[in-house]
């Protein structure tokens, strides 16, 4: 199956079954109400500094998709909301457009789209053990990011029916990346989260930002798990 088709399954394996189950850590959070302050609300400055731009408040848009004609539909509209709030934003796995280069614009579209945020290129750690850095700083050339993710998602490589799941030189890998590439270098995980010892590896490996990608969001390794039936 092209990975362009097996993109698009995603898409509609994600929206036919929402994940609605699983633990996030927020049922055990009550916010306390306060209801008398001393302050003027409009004060509050929720805008920060991430990846070399200004944003308005510590929110990522994070990578969900791309690499298939809907894709850019898709895509436009995220971009769309990520410039008109100054909040950055990723896109998904590049490597169809790396393969595919007619599915480019469905990624390069959120760039088009929001060019005053940082924008999020991604990669798998599969793909960088056989293409390197050479392929590293073509994912962020692609669609001129500001950083590039890569994910580690290997029980959704053991669970997916084409999956790649030998990680053989996976830091080997990492540790060129972060030494060779001129953009901030992010790791995330794909709906099984970031465990304390790759967080500990990652800083070692001095990687800039996690993204966890933990329970709670949409888990690809449940909708591979779906596929694969």
């Amino acid at each position: 199956m092209k990975i362009s088709n097996r993109k698009y399954e995603h898409l509609k394996i994600a929206t036919k079954y929402p994940e609605k189950d699983y633990y996030t850590g927020f049922e055990d959070v009550l916010l306390v109400h306060e209801a008398l302050s001393n302050f003027n609300f409009s004060d509050i400055d929720t805008s920060t500094f991430f990846i070399e731009k200004n944003i308005s408040i510590p929110l990522l848009i994070s990578s969900m998709t791309g690499g298939f004609k809907e894709a850019e539909k898709i895509n436009r509209r995220l971009a769309e909301v990520a410039q008109k709030n100054l909040i950055p934003i990723g896109v998904g796995s590049v490597r169809v457009a790396v393969e595919e280069k007619k599915f480019l614009k469905s990624y390069s579209i959120v760039r088009e789209v929001a060019p005053d945020v940082p924008v999020i290129s991604n990669i798998g750690i599969q793909q960088l053990i056989e293409g390197g850095t050479d392929l590293a700083e073509k994912a962020v050339e692609l669609i001129d990011a500001d950083a590039l993710a890569i994910h580690l998602n290997k029980l959704q490589e053991l669970i997916m029916p084409e999956g790649e799941p030998n990680q053989s030189g996976a830091v080997d890998v990492l540790k060129e990346v972060v030494r060779k590439l001129k953009v901030k270098v992010i790791i995330k995980e794909t709906g099984c989260g970031i465990s304390k010892e790759v967080a500990l590896l990652a800083s070692h490996l001095k990687i800039n930002y996690i993204d966890v990608g933990g329970s709670g969001g949409t888990s690809f390794a449940v909708i591979e798990g779906l596929r694969a039936k």
